[in-house]
């Protein structure tokens, strides 16, 4: 009987020991199944905390549109007053050019009769030709010098190209 009291005595020990062994098995399953839900719990905070972004950044959209809405209806509604400050803006800068092209003629006739009263030619050369005109004299003249008999190669200068063509921006 001793012998069979030492083989259940070892039979349960070796059982315990299983079932000690199991339930650390147990153990370390519940902690990777809890490590597994505190991540699904990260996840969710971070999934919720990018929905509450989108909302407030969609609302924010929303209403800058309306703020735009409103303003480009303003300004719609403004440009006729707009449209006729620049035709008057339009009819006044016609009137310059006009009176400007006036005085340039009148001036060109006083510039011309003052000319013929000192012996030189009395008919005025034609506001297209008055450029080239002065290109001529100048290239007839040869390059202008400074004060201390430099021609335009010297440091800093650069001698301009008047062709007598108009510019076409205003």
């Amino acid at each position: 009987m001793a012998s069979g009291t030492a083989r259940a005595t070892e039979d349960i020990a070796s059982k315990i020991a299983a079932i000690q062994h199991d339930m650390a098995d147990t153990i370390n399953v519940i902690s990777e199944i809890r490590g597994v839900i505190d991540m699904i719990s990260d996840f969710r905070s971070s999934i919720s905390s990018a929905v509450e972004e989108q909302y407030a950044t969609t609302a924010e959209i929303v209403r800058v549109t309306q703020v735009s809405s409103t303003e480009s209806h303003a300004i719609a509604t403004a440009i006729p007053f707009d449209g006729e400050a620049a035709a008057a803006t339009n009819t006044a800068s016609i009137n310059a050019a006009s009176t400007a092209d006036a005085f340039s003629k009148k001036l060109a006739q006083e510039l011309t009769s003052l000319i013929g009263r000192f012996g030189g030619s009395s008919t005025a050369p034609s506001q297209s030709s008055t450029v080239g005109n002065h290109s001529a004299l100048r290239a007839q003249k040869g390059p202008k010098r400074d004060r201390f008999g430099q021609g335009p190669s010297r440091a800093g200068r650069s001698t301009a190209n008047f062709s007598g063509s108009r510019s076409s921006k205003r």
